[in-house]
């Protein structure tokens, strides 16, 4: 992985840890699926699996997804 690649996981990961603080979300509410970024569409087995396996053990009244007519592959692949 380059360090450019890295830098940006370490980036939207940051992002998505202030996302939660503004929105009043504990942090350990934040999950991250280890899947490499611009993949999500070719794995959606595995993206299925995963949200279905945190789903199941935290058993949330609410989800939050992407915006369903988001340009983003991967966006599109978690909605």
């Amino acid at each position: 992985m380059t360090d450019e690649v890295e830098s940006l996981i370490r980036t939207r990961r940051e992002e998505a840890r202030t996302a939660v603080e503004l929105l009043g979300v504990p942090p350990e509410n934040l999950q991250f699926f280890q899947l490499p970024d611009g993949t999500l569409p070719a794995r959606h087995v595995d993206l299925s699996q995963a949200i279905d396996v945190l789903c199941r053990r935290v058993m949330p009244r609410t989800v939050f997804a992407p915006f369903r007519y988001d340009q983003h592959a991967d966006h599109l692949a978690v909605y």
